[in-house]
């Protein structure tokens, strides 16, 4: 039987984690805020630049895609929210959420960040695992938070990047 200080506990927890989840929609943050332009995706981004322009990716079919941060591959079956989604940029700085969503395997997501983001140089902090996963890479200039959860036929994936503040 659940008493009543657990179940107190338990919702000033959970109190806790939507207020925190909710965070970025605060309209006082979204002001500073632009919306994403829906980008194409690129396997490669220093490789798949079209010979000599700079500009626009080579459509490719396998691979990981990235979406608005170079360093950070995601799975194809993943589709982009741009909706959902808003990065800003200050000169070389940028931060945001993604918002992407797919019929993808929770568990065999979480496997592929395990293993694409070490190879482009990002660590393993930490990790949550339950209805709601929580996965947190960091960088010496950033971190990316990975919020992943699952409804009956589709997965969620908000990508959360935070760069660092530089001392003087």
């Amino acid at each position: 039987m659940v008493t009543t200080r657990l179940r107190r506990r338990l919702l000033g927890t959970g109190l806790a984690l939507l207020c925190i989840s909710l965070a970025p929609g605060c309209a006082y943050l979204q002001s500073f805020l632009q919306p994403a332009p829906p980008p194409a995706p690129a396997r490669q981004p220093s490789a798949t630049l079209a010979a000599g322009t700079g500009t626009a990716p080579l459509p490719s079919s396998s691979g990981p895609a990235f979406y608005q941060f170079e360093d950070i591959p995601v799975p194809r079956e993943l589709v982009y929210l741009p909706g959902e989604s808003y990065v800003f940029e200050a000169g070389k700085t940028r931060a945001g959420v993604l918002t992407l969503k797919g019929r993808v395997d929770v568990n065999s997501l979480i496997k592929f960040f395990e293993l694409a983001l070490p190879r482009r140089k990002w660590e393993m902090k930490g990790m949550l695992r339950g209805r709601r996963s929580v996965l947190v890479f960091q960088k010496p200039e950033k971190a990316a938070i990975f919020k992943i959860h699952e409804n009956t036929f589709t997965t969620y994936v908000e990508i959360y990047v935070i760069p660092f503040g530089r001392s003087a």
